[in-house]
């Protein structure tokens, strides 16, 4: 964002745009919007999912279709009113403190609750094996690592909000160190109760108790707040691109087409959420096409190609 002297570089494509050209303006725009409206899917499915399950817990029966409509239609609200990050920093604050409590949830609840023969769940007729290395899983766990940490297309858009922006960078690595905890956390006490038997999403495998439906009610509140982080990062990077500007525009017409656009939105990632509704495929195909490239890819090239070879360090080189 500071290669150049003098002057910010506001957006995850205007950085590629200064590396590569208006190709890589565009390039990074479509990835990034691909990236985002991948990762509100699976947000769809998962709560969608979750709910019927909580239904089904007291004899209720609801539709995993109208689950997920409802979950996208609270999602629309905040996402089509609130125009920039800044606007949702509370619900950012909530969602982290959301998290933090799941994962402390799913650890405690796995190591209580392993399978035993009076314990399991009913598709299970056996204890779970485990294994040190899965070399199958190992694309499916890249792909993981790579959504866990594809932030860097809404990272210019949060710093700009910042009150302090010099704070960024241990901000970042605060951040980085939470979320490598909490995936440590969860797959480690995850995998050591379920093993084999580990499904996903994994609050699957927990049993019908108070905490963990609390936990799981608590996750679904968190992804209606998190979907604008997300989805308006993608969609200020398209506005910004067609012009859907309150300055080149006025106001009024801004408003509307951004909620037309963003409305079309929702509603797309609504109609992919009912048609493949299948969390754990969702992850791998989005990981696979969108989130190794912002992740792995982008950033590395656009970083040399910015600063040159002979700028940067050698354990740079050795770590990017």
């Amino acid at each position: 964002m500071y290669s150049r002297p003098g002057r910010r570089i506001s957006s995850f494509s205007l950085v590629a745009q200064e590396a590569f050209g208006l190709g890589g303006y565009w390039f990074a725009t479509c990835i990034t919007y691909l990236y985002c409206c991948g990762t509100v899917v699976s947000w769809i499915i998962i709560s969608g999912t979750q709910i019927t399950r909580l239904f089904g817990f007291a004899q209720v029966h609801l539709n995993e279709k109208a689950s997920m409509a409802i979950i996208a239609t609270a999602m629309w609200i905040p996402f089509t009113l609130l125009k920039t990050l800044g606007e949702i920093t509370i619900a950012s604050v909530f969602g982290v403190l959301t998290a933090m409590f799941t994962v402390v949830v799913l650890g405690v609840t796995s190591l209580q609750h392993k399978y035993t023969d009076t314990y399991h769940s009913p598709e299970f007729d056996s204890g779970p094996t485990h294994a040190f290395i899965i070399a199958s899983g190992i694309p499916s766990a890249l792909a993981s690592i790579s959504f866990m940490y594809a932030g860097a297309v809404v990272f210019p858009h949060i710093e700009a909000n910042m009150k302090r922006p010099g704070q960024f960078g241990w901000m970042l690595s605060l951040a980085n160190t939470l979320v490598c905890g909490a995936y440590i956390l969860s797959s480690a006490t995850g995998y050591a109760a379920f093993g084999s038997q580990t499904v996903s999403p994994i609050l699957n495998n927990l049993p019908n108790l108070a905490i963990v439906n609390a936990a799981t009610i608590l996750i679904i509140v968190h992804v209606v707040f998190a979907a604008p982080v997300m989805l308006v990062s993608a969609n200020l990077e398209l506005e910004l691109a067609l012009g859907v500007m309150p300055d080149i525009m006025g106001k009024r017409k801004e408003l509307a087409w951004r909620v037309v656009m963003r409305t079309i939105t929702m509603g797309i990632l609504l109609g992919v959420s009912i048609a493949i509704p299948y969390f754990g495929q969702v992850i791998d195909l989005v990981s696979a096409i969108s989130t190794t490239v912002v992740f792995f890819l982008v950033p590395v090239f656009c970083y040399v190609r910015l600063f040159g070879w002979r700028k940067i360090a050698k354990y740079e080189l050795v770590l990017r």
